[in-house]
């Protein structure tokens, strides 16, 4: 049976609540991962068009409460400011593709995985571990009220 597709709204601000746990929902998180896994949710909120709302990191998951915002918003200068300050690079390397990164930046997903991946990564190569850490695909809620 095919997974349902996850409901995202385009073109305009929308909240949701996302949920993410751990590969079998074990206890890897611990003072320190939690505080790695908080400086990775604030550094992607400067890059993708998302603001955070709340957030709480557990034991064994976390939650966020975003605020994700239309691409609108942003005009080419911005988010080619956004691109150079993120990957400290000469802006030249990202004008003509300017089209690809407003539809990634404001996809929550994308914003979500590249938190999950780059923490894994982290989380891996510290503690000379392979394999996944993050259990299922995330779960995420649209937030109507």
């Amino acid at each position: 049976m095919p997974r349902l597709r996850r409901i995202k709204v385009v073109g305009e601000d929308a909240y949701y609540h996302v949920i993410s746990r751990t590969v079998g929902k074990q206890y890897y998180l611990g003072e320190v991962e939690k505080e790695k896994l908080f400086n990775y949710i604030f550094l992607f909120s400067r890059l993708y068009f998302v603001k955070v709302i709340g957030y709480c990191i557990m034991d064994n998951h976390f939650h966020l409460l975003i605020k994700s915002e239309s691409d609108s918003k942003y005009s080419d200068e911005e988010l080619l400011k956004r691109l150079c300050e993120f990957y400290n690079r000469d802006g030249m390397v990202y004008k003509d593709k300017l089209k690809e990164y407003r539809k990634k930046l404001s996809d929550i997903s994308e914003y979500v995985k590249s938190i999950k991946q780059s923490f894994s990564q982290w989380y891996n190569r510290v503690n000379n571990r392979s394999g996944y850490f993050w259990g299922d695909r995330f779960k995420s809620v649209l937030v109507e009220s």
